[in-house]
């Protein structure tokens, strides 16, 4: 097994006791996973990151589709892997609905419009409620969006699912639906991580 090149402090006797009644989404082993798949560490990271805001989708020196920026972020305000992976596992879904409006004239199929507006809404359920479980976690979105740019392209990439599911003939779709939101973070890891891991 591959490991990261950063070192997570270990939990405080507080947090433990709250994981332990309000489980994350994901374990440390998962996390771990997805962090090396993901090559997210700070030596990964160029020195000097470079805010590039006038970009919709911002500076990736390391080519792992998470803007350098942001994954400096969470590495700085998270000493949980848990914690790290699943907000680079949200990123990595946000870069996909910020694509949607880059590439301009794309339409998303219907089934993929189901898809990403069930992954974009459980994603905002989970963080909602774990905040209240997790005092020492918020919502990356607000880090993730942080211009007009990227925040009005939010706004257009759902517009865009939105017409592409109405507009569409509709047909019998078979989509993912999570039971419970937070699953949206086991399903985008195993999208993630190749079947023959050798993890």
């Amino acid at each position: 097994m591959k490991m990261c090149t950063f070192l997570f402090v270990a939990s405080s006797s507080l947090f433990s006791s709250l994981a332990l009644s309000n489980p994350l989404p994901i374990n440390q082993f998962h996390a771990l996973q997805v962090l090396a798949t993901l090559k997210i560490s700070s030596s990964q990271l160029p020195i000097g990151i470079d805010h590039n805001h006038r970009s919709l989708l911002g500076e990736d020196a390391n080519e792992n589709d998470i803007r350098d920026d942001f994954e400096a972020s969470l590495l700085e305000s998270y000493q949980q892997p848990e914690y790290v992976a699943m907000g680079a596992l949200a990123a990595y879904h946000w870069q996909t609905l910020l694509k949607v409006v880059d590439k301009g004239d794309w339409k998303p199929s219907e089934r993929d419009a189901h898809l990403m507006m069930n992954t974009q809404k459980a994603i905002d359920k989970c963080y909602a409620s774990l905040e209240k479980q997790h005092p020492d976690m918020f919502k990356p979105s607000s880090v993730y969006f942080n211009t007009p740019q990227r925040l009005a392209a939010q706004i257009s990439a759902k517009k865009i699912l939105r017409f592409s599911i109405d507009t569409t003939p509709h047909e019998h779709i078979i989509s993912v639906n999570y039971d419970k939101p937070c699953d949206v973070f086991m399903f985008l890891a195993d999208k993630l991580i190749p079947a023959d891991s050798e993890y």
